[in-house]
């Protein structure tokens, strides 16, 4: 399986927290592993105004992990952390292997994220998008 690079329509973000037509992540490859249909193509859509190539997304641990195997080049990655398939660790822990940097989006308790993940952002859902975009582009918000 190939990787999926969503093809959509590009819109820049525009208004008072950013500059119209600016691209803060310009061709980077980012994976988008999320279950639920609605929050996965919301997701999709700010990561492709804001300029990236977004692989996926994927709803399964499964199909995720065979991306990060074959992609050549992966950004980042944004995992939320109840798949279908069940919890996305396994994910996480290829991600790590590979050296690729990658946040958790979840509803539950962060405790066990940060417990088991040190280091690596998480963010509660709903999803602050200008907080994604900062820990994306590095920025402090």
């Amino acid at each position: 399986m190939e990787p999926v690079v969503s093809r959509r329509t590009f819109r820049p973000l525009t208004g008072d927290v950013m500059e119209p037509n600016v691209d803060p992540l310009f061709a980077r490859k980012i994976l988008v592993a999320e279950d639920d249909y609605f929050a996965a193509f919301d997701l999709a859509d700010f990561l492709e105004r804001a300029g990236a190539d977004v692989i996926g997304p994927v709803s399964n641990v499964v199909d995720a992990i065979d991306l990060v195997r074959k992609s050549v080049q992966l950004d980042w990655a944004i995992l939320d952390v109840t798949l279908q398939d069940g919890r996305c660790f396994s994910l996480a822990n290829a991600l790590q292997l590979k050296g690729k940097p990658f946040l958790f989006v979840t509803g539950y308790d962060r405790g066990e994220l940060e417990a088991r993940y040190p280091g690596v952002p998480v963010l509660e859902k709903p999803i602050d998008y200008m907080a994604l975009l900062a820990t994306l582009t590095g920025f402090e918000r």
